[in-house]
């Protein structure tokens, strides 16, 4: 009998322990507004992980946040950003809200995939350009102090360097979140 409680016991403690990693790794890394992700990842052939790692680092899917410099919601999107992206996809901007979910995501998409393109698809290049602006990344890939072969190995700026560090590590575990 005394046996069959220890087994039980520690069986219980085993499924709690593997109930709060899970519960902890949702709410580190949550799948949200899954519906937009999906049709804007799959329009503009971006990787939904990294579409949800960008969100994930940007703004911790607070769909309201803005940052000191005035970028705005999910995706944090400059309005001179978007506006060139409404422009593009021959939307009216004056109409554009940036703190709709499905609105930022779907101009959040369009622009990593053409920073993707800019960079031949290169992820570290694109996501780095996110955050600083291609024309700084362009500027690095140009020195061989911060680049080889076309890929940045030394970012100058640490709030940029520390940000494609965290959508990186980000991007680990949602590809694993994605084959579960």
């Amino acid at each position: 009998m005394k046996k069959n409680a220890i087994i039980f016991f520690s069986v219980l403690i085993l499924v709690c322990a593997i109930g709060l990693v899970t519960i902890f790794f949702f709410v580190l890394y949550p799948i949200k507004y899954s519906a937009y992700v999906k049709k804007y990842s799959e329009a503009f052939e971006v990787p939904q992980h990294l579409v949800y790692s960008v969100i994930n680092a940007e703004s911790r899917f607070n769909k309201t946040a803005t940052s000191k410099v005035g970028a705005q919601g999910l995706m944090q999107l400059m309005p001179t950003t978007a506006n060139e992206i409404a422009i593009k996809l021959g939307e009216d901007f004056s109409s554009v809200d940036l703190y709709n979910p499905e609105t930022n995501i779907k101009y959040g998409c369009y622009y990593l995939k053409y920073l993707l393109k800019m960079f031949s698809g290169n992820v570290t290049n694109a996501v780095a350009s996110y955050n600083a602006g291609y024309n700084k990344v362009i500027s690095w890939l140009d020195n061989k102090e911060y680049s080889k072969n076309g890929v940045l190995t030394n970012i100058p700026i640490p709030e940029t360097k520390n940000y494609v560090k965290k959508v990186n590590n980000n991007l680990k575990i949602y590809k694993t979140i994605a084959k579960s």
